[in-house]
Protein backbone atom coordinates (compact mmCIF):
# COMPACT_ATOMS: atom_id res chain seq x y z
CA UNK A 1 0.00 0.00 0.00
CA UNK A 2 1.18 3.27 -0.87
CA UNK A 3 2.83 5.50 1.86
CA UNK A 4 0.83 3.10 4.29
CA UNK A 5 3.36 4.20 7.14
CA UNK A 6 3.66 7.83 6.11
CA UNK A 7 3.76 9.62 9.65
CA UNK A 8 4.54 8.17 13.26
CA UNK A 9 3.73 10.60 16.07
CA UNK A 10 6.73 10.44 18.00
CA UNK A 11 7.22 12.71 20.98
CA UNK A 12 10.27 14.53 21.19
CA UNK A 13 10.69 14.60 24.69
CA UNK A 14 11.10 10.95 26.27
CA UNK A 15 12.58 8.06 24.56
CA UNK A 16 9.55 6.16 25.16
CA UNK A 17 7.54 8.16 22.54
CA UNK A 18 10.59 7.72 20.19
CA UNK A 19 10.16 4.26 20.47
CA UNK A 20 6.59 4.50 20.03
CA UNK A 21 6.56 5.26 16.00
CA UNK A 22 3.28 4.01 14.70
CA UNK A 23 0.93 5.24 11.52
CA UNK A 24 -1.48 7.69 11.98
CA UNK A 25 -2.58 8.29 8.82
CA UNK A 26 -5.07 6.13 6.88
CA UNK A 27 -3.90 3.18 5.04
CA UNK A 28 -3.21 4.55 0.98
CA UNK A 29 -3.78 1.95 -1.65
CA UNK A 30 -2.18 2.75 -4.81
CA UNK A 31 -5.05 4.44 -6.90
CA UNK A 32 -4.59 7.41 -9.56
CA UNK A 33 -6.69 10.36 -10.19
CA UNK A 34 -9.30 10.44 -12.77
CA UNK A 35 -7.78 10.83 -16.78
CA UNK A 36 -7.56 14.78 -17.45
CA UNK A 37 -10.03 15.87 -20.35
CA UNK A 38 -6.43 16.70 -22.75
CA UNK A 39 -5.15 13.15 -21.73
CA UNK A 40 -6.27 10.22 -24.14
CA UNK A 41 -8.93 8.13 -22.66
CA UNK A 42 -7.76 4.54 -21.77
CA UNK A 43 -11.35 3.11 -23.04
CA UNK A 44 -12.74 4.62 -26.85
CA UNK A 45 -16.47 4.60 -25.94
CA UNK A 46 -17.34 4.90 -29.28
CA UNK A 47 -16.20 1.50 -30.00
CA UNK A 48 -15.94 -0.14 -26.65
CA UNK A 49 -12.46 -0.53 -26.91
CA UNK A 50 -9.12 -0.35 -24.68
CA UNK A 51 -6.41 2.20 -26.37
CA UNK A 52 -3.24 -0.12 -25.52
CA UNK A 53 -0.97 2.56 -25.87
CA UNK A 54 -2.84 4.46 -23.09
CA UNK A 55 -3.07 1.19 -20.90
CA UNK A 56 0.42 0.21 -21.50
CA UNK A 57 1.08 3.65 -20.28
CA UNK A 58 -0.74 3.70 -17.03
CA UNK A 59 0.58 0.14 -16.69
CA UNK A 60 4.25 1.40 -16.73
CA UNK A 61 3.18 4.15 -14.63
CA UNK A 62 2.03 2.39 -11.93
CA UNK A 63 4.58 -0.37 -11.78
CA UNK A 64 7.05 2.24 -11.41
CA UNK A 65 5.14 3.95 -8.56
CA UNK A 66 5.04 0.28 -6.77
CA UNK A 67 8.75 0.02 -7.48
CA UNK A 68 9.11 2.86 -5.65
CA UNK A 69 7.11 2.19 -2.71
CA UNK A 70 8.87 -1.30 -1.86
CA UNK A 71 11.84 0.24 -2.05
CA UNK A 72 11.05 3.14 0.01
CA UNK A 73 9.53 0.44 2.81
CA UNK A 74 12.70 -1.72 2.52
CA UNK A 75 14.75 2.09 3.67
CA UNK A 76 11.20 2.13 6.64
CA UNK A 77 12.21 -1.24 8.08
CA UNK A 78 15.81 -0.21 8.42
CA UNK A 79 15.37 3.06 9.57
CA UNK A 80 17.25 4.86 7.25
CA UNK A 81 16.27 8.10 7.00
CA UNK A 82 19.00 9.63 4.88
CA UNK A 83 18.27 6.71 1.84
CA UNK A 84 14.01 8.02 2.82
CA UNK A 85 14.78 11.47 2.32
CA UNK A 86 16.85 10.48 -0.81
CA UNK A 87 13.41 8.33 -1.91
CA UNK A 88 11.25 10.94 -1.30
CA UNK A 89 13.06 13.38 -3.22
CA UNK A 90 12.83 10.77 -6.20
CA UNK A 91 9.38 10.53 -5.23
CA UNK A 92 9.34 14.53 -6.09
CA UNK A 93 11.14 14.10 -9.69
CA UNK A 94 8.69 11.31 -10.65
CA UNK A 95 5.61 12.99 -10.08
CA UNK A 96 6.91 15.87 -11.65
CA UNK A 97 7.35 13.54 -14.54
CA UNK A 98 4.47 11.70 -14.99
CA UNK A 99 2.01 14.10 -13.60
CA UNK A 100 -0.38 13.73 -10.32
CA UNK A 101 -2.95 12.74 -12.67
CA UNK A 102 -1.19 9.43 -12.83
CA UNK A 103 0.14 9.69 -9.44
CA UNK A 104 -0.96 8.22 -6.13
CA UNK A 105 -3.62 11.19 -4.37
CA UNK A 106 -2.01 13.70 -2.43
CA UNK A 107 0.96 12.68 -3.81
CA UNK A 108 3.05 15.26 -3.56
CA UNK A 109 1.79 15.86 0.18
CA UNK A 110 2.41 12.79 1.11
CA UNK A 111 6.02 12.99 -0.16
CA UNK A 112 7.14 15.76 2.03
CA UNK A 113 5.13 14.64 4.88
CA UNK A 114 7.22 11.00 4.50
CA UNK A 115 10.37 13.92 3.96
CA UNK A 116 9.63 15.62 7.55
CA UNK A 117 9.24 12.55 9.92
CA UNK A 118 12.80 10.97 8.50
CA UNK A 119 14.49 14.57 9.27
CA UNK A 120 12.11 14.28 12.64
CA UNK A 121 13.85 10.94 13.14
CA UNK A 122 17.38 12.39 12.75
CA UNK A 123 16.29 14.88 15.39
CA UNK A 124 16.57 17.74 12.58
CA UNK A 125 13.32 20.04 13.28
CA UNK A 126 14.05 22.86 10.91
CA UNK A 127 13.78 20.84 7.65
CA UNK A 128 10.85 18.75 9.19
CA UNK A 129 8.90 22.27 10.01
CA UNK A 130 9.53 23.53 6.45
CA UNK A 131 8.15 20.05 4.56
CA UNK A 132 5.55 19.94 7.06
CA UNK A 133 4.53 23.61 5.91
CA UNK A 134 4.85 22.73 2.16
CA UNK A 135 2.85 19.54 2.81
CA UNK A 136 0.12 21.64 4.66
CA UNK A 137 -0.08 24.26 1.69
CA UNK A 138 -0.12 21.69 -0.95
CA UNK A 139 -3.01 20.08 0.85
CA UNK A 140 -4.85 22.96 1.28
CA UNK A 141 -4.54 24.12 -2.34
CA UNK A 142 -6.35 20.88 -3.38
CA UNK A 143 -10.04 21.62 -4.34
CA UNK A 144 -11.39 18.67 -1.64
CA UNK A 145 -8.63 19.42 1.03
CA UNK A 146 -8.66 16.88 3.75
CA UNK A 147 -9.36 18.00 6.78
CA UNK A 148 -8.75 15.23 8.88
CA UNK A 149 -5.16 15.19 7.27
CA UNK A 150 -4.73 18.78 8.14
CA UNK A 151 -5.28 18.29 11.47
CA UNK A 152 -2.20 15.55 11.75
CA UNK A 153 0.04 17.47 9.79
CA UNK A 154 -0.49 20.43 12.59
CA UNK A 155 -0.57 17.91 15.28
CA UNK A 156 3.15 16.63 13.67
CA UNK A 157 4.23 20.09 13.53
CA UNK A 158 3.67 20.26 17.38
CA UNK A 159 5.70 17.74 17.77
CA UNK A 160 8.54 19.32 15.73
CA UNK A 161 8.12 22.30 17.86
CA UNK A 162 8.52 20.15 21.02
CA UNK A 163 11.90 19.33 19.17
CA UNK A 164 13.05 22.66 18.91
CA UNK A 165 12.71 23.21 22.12
CA UNK A 166 9.96 25.61 21.73
CA UNK A 167 7.37 24.15 24.02
CA UNK A 168 4.88 27.71 24.55
CA UNK A 169 4.47 27.02 21.18
CA UNK A 170 3.96 23.37 20.85
CA UNK A 171 1.64 23.98 23.58
CA UNK A 172 -0.36 26.51 21.45
CA UNK A 173 -0.16 24.32 18.40
CA UNK A 174 -1.44 21.16 20.21
CA UNK A 175 -4.08 23.16 22.31
CA UNK A 176 -5.27 24.66 18.72
CA UNK A 177 -6.00 21.07 17.13
CA UNK A 178 -7.86 20.51 19.77
CA UNK A 179 -10.17 23.19 19.58
CA UNK A 180 -10.69 22.06 16.05
CA UNK A 181 -12.31 18.38 16.61
CA UNK A 182 -14.00 19.52 19.89
CA UNK A 183 -15.87 22.09 17.49
CA UNK A 184 -15.28 22.41 13.75
CA UNK A 185 -14.84 18.42 13.70
CA UNK A 186 -18.28 17.68 15.13
CA UNK A 187 -20.03 19.44 12.21
CA UNK A 188 -17.84 17.96 9.35
CA UNK A 189 -18.40 15.22 7.20
CA UNK A 190 -18.94 11.81 9.26
CA UNK A 191 -15.47 10.23 8.59
CA UNK A 192 -13.77 13.12 9.29
CA UNK A 193 -15.63 13.65 12.58
CA UNK A 194 -14.75 9.87 13.05
CA UNK A 195 -11.13 10.70 12.53
CA UNK A 196 -10.78 13.96 15.00
CA UNK A 197 -12.26 11.72 17.81
CA UNK A 198 -9.71 9.17 17.24
CA UNK A 199 -6.73 11.65 17.11
CA UNK A 200 -8.09 13.36 20.13
CA UNK A 201 -5.88 11.18 22.65
CA UNK A 202 -3.25 11.59 21.17
CA UNK A 203 -3.33 15.70 20.87
CA UNK A 204 -4.24 15.31 24.67
CA UNK A 205 -0.94 13.14 25.15
CA UNK A 206 0.94 15.88 22.81
CA UNK A 207 -0.71 18.68 24.80
CA UNK A 208 1.11 17.02 28.12
CA UNK A 209 4.01 16.49 26.43
CA UNK A 210 4.01 20.28 25.93
CA UNK A 211 3.03 20.87 29.74
CA UNK A 212 5.72 19.15 31.21
CA UNK A 213 8.82 20.04 28.85
CA UNK A 214 7.42 23.90 29.93
CA UNK A 215 7.81 22.73 33.87
CA UNK A 216 11.46 21.08 33.21
CA UNK A 217 12.26 24.29 31.94
CA UNK A 218 10.83 26.30 35.03
CA UNK A 219 12.02 23.79 36.98
CA UNK A 220 16.21 24.65 36.08
CA UNK A 221 15.14 28.10 35.78
CA UNK A 222 12.23 28.95 38.04
CA UNK A 223 10.82 28.47 41.50
CA UNK A 224 9.87 25.49 42.14
CA UNK A 225 6.20 26.79 42.62
CA UNK A 226 5.72 27.89 39.06
CA UNK A 227 7.65 24.19 37.99
CA UNK A 228 5.15 22.45 40.22
CA UNK A 229 2.02 23.74 38.89
CA UNK A 230 2.76 23.00 35.64
CA UNK A 231 3.63 19.39 36.04
CA UNK A 232 0.48 19.43 37.73
CA UNK A 233 -1.35 20.39 34.48
CA UNK A 234 0.78 17.94 32.73
CA UNK A 235 -0.30 15.26 34.48
CA UNK A 236 -4.27 15.77 34.65
CA UNK A 237 -4.08 15.98 31.01
CA UNK A 238 -2.00 12.55 30.59
CA UNK A 239 -3.81 11.18 32.79
CA UNK A 240 -6.84 11.90 30.60
CA UNK A 241 -5.16 10.35 27.55
CA UNK A 242 -3.91 7.38 29.17
CA UNK A 243 -7.40 6.00 30.05
CA UNK A 244 -8.29 6.80 26.59
CA UNK A 245 -5.47 4.78 25.15
CA UNK A 246 -5.83 2.11 27.63
CA UNK A 247 -9.53 1.84 26.74
CA UNK A 248 -8.12 1.76 22.58
CA UNK A 249 -5.22 -0.99 23.84
CA UNK A 250 -2.79 1.60 21.96
CA UNK A 251 0.01 -0.14 23.73
CA UNK A 252 2.88 1.76 22.73
CA UNK A 253 1.10 5.13 24.06
CA UNK A 254 0.00 3.67 26.96
CA UNK A 255 3.65 3.18 28.03
CA UNK A 256 4.45 6.60 26.89
CA UNK A 257 1.60 8.11 28.23
CA UNK A 258 2.56 6.14 31.78
CA UNK A 259 6.39 6.99 31.76
CA UNK A 260 5.32 10.89 31.11
CA UNK A 261 3.13 10.33 34.14
CA UNK A 262 5.79 9.09 36.43
CA UNK A 263 8.11 12.06 35.61
CA UNK A 264 5.21 14.07 36.38
CA UNK A 265 4.68 13.10 39.98
CA UNK A 266 8.09 13.50 40.52
CA UNK A 267 7.81 17.00 39.70
CA UNK A 268 4.76 17.87 41.65
CA UNK A 269 7.19 15.89 44.62
CA UNK A 270 4.54 12.81 45.02
CA UNK A 271 7.33 9.91 44.68
CA UNK A 272 5.35 7.74 46.63
CA UNK A 273 2.75 7.72 43.71
CA UNK A 274 5.32 8.03 41.06
CA UNK A 275 6.80 4.39 42.41
CA UNK A 276 3.04 3.00 42.28
CA UNK A 277 2.45 4.10 39.41
CA UNK A 278 5.82 2.80 37.45
CA UNK A 279 4.59 -0.54 39.18
CA UNK A 280 1.07 -0.01 37.37
CA UNK A 281 3.30 0.45 34.14
CA UNK A 282 5.04 -2.42 34.87
CA UNK A 283 2.18 -5.14 36.00
CA UNK A 284 0.31 -3.23 32.87
CA UNK A 285 3.28 -4.36 30.23
CA UNK A 286 3.39 -7.88 31.77
CA UNK A 287 -0.42 -8.79 31.19
CA UNK A 288 0.38 -7.22 27.89
CA UNK A 289 3.77 -9.52 27.45
CA UNK A 290 5.63 -6.54 26.70
CA UNK A 291 8.54 -7.34 28.49
CA UNK A 292 10.36 -4.58 27.24
CA UNK A 293 8.12 -2.38 28.99
CA UNK A 294 8.35 -4.11 31.99
CA UNK A 295 12.35 -3.57 31.91
CA UNK A 296 11.77 -0.15 31.21
CA UNK A 297 9.24 0.31 33.93
CA UNK A 298 12.37 -1.12 36.25
CA UNK A 299 15.15 1.00 34.86
CA UNK A 300 12.33 4.39 36.16
CA UNK A 301 11.75 2.64 38.98
CA UNK A 302 15.52 2.66 39.36
CA UNK A 303 15.89 5.82 38.47
CA UNK A 304 13.71 7.45 40.28
CA UNK A 305 14.97 5.88 43.68
CA UNK A 306 18.56 6.98 43.02
CA UNK A 307 17.33 10.58 42.51
CA UNK A 308 15.55 10.62 45.58
CA UNK A 309 18.11 8.49 47.27
CA UNK A 310 15.29 5.87 48.46
CA UNK A 311 16.77 2.74 49.92
CA UNK A 312 15.70 0.03 49.81
CA UNK A 313 13.84 0.12 46.59
CA UNK A 314 10.39 -1.26 46.01
CA UNK A 315 12.41 -3.86 43.44
CA UNK A 316 14.79 -4.73 46.73
CA UNK A 317 11.07 -5.44 49.20
CA UNK A 318 8.94 -6.83 46.01
CA UNK A 319 10.50 -10.53 45.64
CA UNK A 320 7.15 -10.89 43.33
CA UNK A 321 8.09 -7.71 41.69
CA UNK A 322 11.48 -8.37 41.09
CA UNK A 323 10.40 -11.85 40.12
CA UNK A 324 8.79 -10.59 37.16
CA UNK A 325 11.36 -8.32 36.28
CA UNK A 326 14.13 -11.13 36.25
CA UNK A 327 11.58 -13.30 34.27
CA UNK A 328 11.00 -10.53 31.57
CA UNK A 329 14.68 -9.82 31.68
CA UNK A 330 14.87 -12.96 29.86
CA UNK A 331 12.58 -11.85 27.47
CA UNK A 332 9.61 -13.39 29.10
CA UNK A 333 8.65 -16.95 30.99
CA UNK A 334 10.50 -19.74 29.26
CA UNK A 335 8.29 -22.86 27.26
CA UNK A 336 8.81 -25.97 29.53
CA UNK A 337 8.30 -29.10 27.66
CA UNK A 338 6.92 -31.56 30.01
CA UNK A 339 7.12 -35.24 29.37
CA UNK A 340 4.05 -36.79 28.22
CA UNK A 341 3.27 -39.50 30.67
CA UNK A 342 0.92 -41.92 28.63
CA UNK A 343 -0.74 -44.53 30.37
CA UNK A 344 -2.20 -47.20 27.99
CA UNK A 345 -5.49 -47.64 28.41
CA UNK A 346 -6.94 -51.23 30.00
CA UNK A 347 -6.33 -54.25 27.08
CA UNK A 348 -4.01 -52.33 24.85
CA UNK A 349 -0.68 -53.68 24.18
CA UNK A 350 2.62 -52.16 26.56
CA UNK A 351 5.57 -51.49 24.39
CA UNK A 352 7.90 -53.71 24.78
CA UNK A 353 11.27 -52.89 26.50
Amino acid sequence: KMFSNLIRRVGVVSTARRMSMRPSTPSMALRFNATTPNEPSAVNVEEFTLNDEVVKKHLEIAGRWRQFDEELQTYRDARQYEQILNMASRGLSLLAEVGPMNSPVQCETNLLMESAQAHFNLGQAEPALKQLQQARDSLKAAADCDAAKVAEIDEFIGHVLLLKGDAVAAEAQFREVLRWIDTDARKAMPMVAVAAVNQRRSVLAGVGLALKARADVDAATETAGDSRALYAQALDITIDALNLHIEANDVPAVKQSFATAVQCFVGVGDVAQALKTTQRYMSWCNRQKDYSGVVHGATMMKEVCASQKISPTPLEENKDLAEMVAIAEQGGPKEVEAEASVTPASGEAQPSQ
